[in-house]
């Protein structure tokens, strides 16, 4: 009996915390957390079809803008802007333009090849907006797309207001520059940590709660301008939970380790457990060159397949040249399946990132096993051109899809190296 006692007062002192943790991470637990659709207003003006002539008046159709509104406990705002922009005028292009909200601060740019030097940068702030002009590394020809994640901060005292204790508006300005057609605009708003979402000004919103932390993202295609250029969002916070989250977190893993430690001397020995292997930023910035090297070599060599087909390129220089790009594409692949793995191993985010990637690379060398079968088809008259090319059109809509989550994920770990 002397020894049964302790462990169970000990056991149920974890029950008890971990109670706790269960009942403020159940969405059902707490008042104005539910997930799903909300009917609500945000004022912009879209349009379902816009035609060929329409979408020509614009320089860049934005295939995907994406942008993300993280607020954390003590009221600071980040902002997260990651477009992929095709040149649709009928010229070259060098620079991109891009209306961000004003007194945006610490403003950063990336591209797939990392970050976007000061100097390649012009800031012009305005009274309505912060107008940035980004140098491109290349031309833009038109047609080509390029991909950027622009990042900044805003000053919570123009954009964050407290109307009671534990009630806070968010209200966030929208705009673009008038010479982009956007495809694809999600907002996502990340609340702090133990916050409760009340209400908003957005439609169709998608609400979703994941432990303590809840998002509200909303979703429009193809929008032209922004007729009522403000979103507001309204929520619940108790600034004590910046406090009481660690202090929660801290007692319960005080509790299990007191819990370990003593069936260590009570019951058996203990068995070590295995840590997880913490990843260097030094890992994770070789990882990235890595895998982009790979990507280049992989586009070079699809641009030597293209012209030996055309015709501008003998075969044997091509056979030169493609023996050599194998070579350092083995070597590559090899350099790279063990980088992944040690990222793989930092778990969560990083894990989950690898398998986005991992996805990705299967989807793209599927189609384009499909697109070679379509091509062999066509040629051998199986299918008429009207079939070849709708066929074609799915097939690369879907390989932009897949390489776009390959240039996202790497965009993300270079954001995280710096």
């Amino acid at each position: 009996m002397g020894r049964t006692s302790p462990l169970r007062s000990l056991f149920c002192i974890i029950a008890a915390i971990l109670f706790v943790l269960v009942l403020f991470s159940v969405p059902s637990f707490r008042a104005g957390c539910a997930s799903g659709y909300t009917n609500m207003q945000l004022g912009y003006t879209a349009y379902g079809n816009v035609s060929g002539t329409s979408v020509a008046n614009y320089t860049f159709q934005v295939d995907d803008w994406r942008r993300e509104v993280k607020i954390d406990g003590w009221g600071g705002i980040s902002v997260t802007d990651y477009c992929v922009l095709v040149n649709t005028a009928n010229e070259t292009v060098y620079t991109v333009y891009f209306s961000l909200p004003p007194n945006a601060t610490i403003i950063s740019v990336q591209d797939i090849f990392g970050d976007i030097s000061r100097s390649s940068l012009t800031i012009v702030k305005h009274n309505e907006y912060v107008e940035v002009q980004v140098f491109l590394r290349d031309r833009l020809e038109t047609g080509q797309k390029v991909k950027l994640l622009v990042s900044y901060g805003l000053p919570s005292a123009s954009y964050l207001s407290k109307t009671s204790w534990q009630d806070y508006t968010l209200s966030i300005p929208l705009d673009k520059p008038e010479d982009w057609f956007v495809k694809q605009f999600s907002l996502v708003v990340f609340l702090p940590e133990g916050a409760e979402f009340q209400r908003s000004s957005m439609s169709r919103s998608e609400i979703k709660k994941n432990g303590f932390s809840t998002t509200i993202t909303f979703v429009e295609h193809n929008v032209t301008k922004f007729s009522e250029p403000r979103v507001t969002l309204y929520y619940r916070y108790i600034i004590l939970w910046v406090a009481f989250r660690p202090a929660l977190w801290v007692g319960t893993a005080a509790a299990i380790l007191a819990a370990l430690y003593f069936v260590r001397r009570t019951v058996a020995p203990s068995v070590a457990a295995a840590a997880l292997t913490p990843l260097s930023p030094e890992i994770l910035r070789k990882f990235v060159d890595t895998y982009e090297e790979m990507r280049r070599l992989k586009a070079e060599l699809s641009s030597l397949e293209r012209q030996v087909h055309r015709g501008k390129l003998s075969r044997r220089r091509y056979r030169l040249r493609r023996r050599s790009l194998d070579g350092r594409l083995s070597r590559l692949q090899r350099d790279l399946e063990e980088l992944k793995g040690k990222v793989a191993a930092a778990g969560g985010q990083y894990s989950e990132r690898i398998r986005e990637l991992e996805t990705a690379e299967v989807e793209i060398e599927t189609l384009e096993t499909d697109i070679e079968r379509v091509e062999t088809r066509f040629r051998h008259r199986e299918i008429n051109s009207e079939v070849y090319r709708r066929l074609l059109d799915e097939y690369n809509r879907i390989k932009d899809r897949a390489e776009n989550t390959i240039a996202e994920v790497l965009l993300r770990f270079r954001e995280e190296i710096h």
